[in-house]
């Protein structure tokens, strides 16, 4: 777009509580005179009238208001991307078959990390939004669930592929088990740290992935919201509510209606 947005114009009669006394810093006030189409209910066609409007100019709001926005961003991502280290850690390690108790928490484990990557951010996030509400807390624990199962997948390869002589000393000499997990398994895989990096930035992508579907997972936000308030009035029972499901909204949140 050129030229570049840089200012940013608000009308003084959409701000609350505006005090003409104390503007922000370079801003100044200006009035506009706008084009308004109206329907003409003698003639039933639109006439044009001019309205003059009263608007506080800021000369680098736009800016600032990007630059907020994008700096949120690369926060939720880091917060994320460290959740998902946090969660897929553990699940790695007990993932892992050269390090994991036994068998059956190996199996557990990594139906857990398939069960987080099999779940989309689109999802998550709209699990999320219907516990903590809009906002980026959940986003953060949304792209972190997702995360956490690539992670736990790629550290537990990472680790069973890693070099077992190290692990065989440490033993030997009667290291315990995070002794040999620390000295002899994550000093060999170098590469988590660039895999941990890369999710970091492929974080930022799924935002904007999940900031383009917003208004879908608002929509079905309350949706659901709605549905689940009803269930709860009636005492349990989906009875004369449409089954308990939401394709009655699919049509007006934007998504096609059946599959």
């Amino acid at each position: 777009m050129f030229p570049a947005q840089i200012s940013e114009a608000t009308e003084t009669s959409r701000i609350e509580h505006f005090d003409r006394s104390h503007l922000p810093w370079l801003a100044h006030l200006d009035v506009q005179q706008v084009a308004v189409k109206t329907l003409d209910p003698e003639t039933l066609g639109l006439k044009t009238t001019f309205k003059r409007r009263e608007v506080l100019i800021k000369p680098l709001g736009y800016v600032i208001h990007v630059s907020a926005k994008r700096l949120e961003t690369l926060e939720i991502a880091l917060w994320g991307t460290l959740l998902a280290v946090i969660i897929g850690a553990p699940l790695a390690i007990l993932s892992a078959r050269n390090l994991a108790p036994n068998s059956l928490v190996a199996i557990a484990s990594r139906a857990l990390v398939s069960l987080y990557r099999a779940v989309p951010e689109l999802i998550s996030a709209l699990l999320f939004v219907l516990a903590y509400g809009f906002g980026p807390i959940a986003d953060v624990f949304a792209l972190a669930l997702h995360a956490a199962g690539f992670l736990g997948k790629f550290y537990a390869e990472d680790i069973e592929n890693s070099d077992p002589r190290p692990q065989e000393a440490l033993t030997a000499i009667g290291a315990g088990r995070l002794k040999v997990l620390r000295y002899g398994s994550v000093i060999e895989i170098p590469e988590a740290g660039a895999r941990t990096a890369a999710f970091w930035n492929n974080r930022g992508v799924s935002l904007d992935e999940l900031g383009r579907h917003e208004d879908a997972i608002t929509c079905y936000a309350k949706a659901l919201e709605g549905k689940i308030a009803r269930y709860v009035r009636r005492g349990g029972g989906w009875k004369g509510d449409n089954g308990g499901r939401t394709e009655g909204h699919s049509e007006s949140c934007g998504a096609p209606t059946g599959a």
